[in-house]
């Protein structure tokens, strides 16, 4: 769940992401499978977790941008 939560820092921070206060920003953490939703320009999706693994879902915006979206997630991933 901490990845979790650092990515949503991490989209809020870096990318001006527009992100749902579910409690998160106040330490309070992520409801198992509740989604979290967060908007980049355009783009609009969720983030969920399972305790174990971060899925994020596209709900509207281009599917370039969210695959573009995803590989920068995968890139900071992989430089931690």
């Amino acid at each position: 769940m901490d990845m979790a939560i650092e990515l949503l820092g991490f989209l809020e921070a870096e990318l001006q992401g527009d992100i749902e206060d579910t409690g998160w920003k106040h330490g309070y953490g992520l409801e198992v499978s509740t989604p979290v939703l967060f908007q980049l320009e355009s783009l609009e999706a969720e983030l969920m977790t399972d305790g174990n693994e971060v899925v994020i879902r596209r709900m509207a915006g281009s599917k370039p941008k969210f695959e573009d979206l995803c590989g920068l997630i995968r890139d900071q991933v992989h430089r931690e």
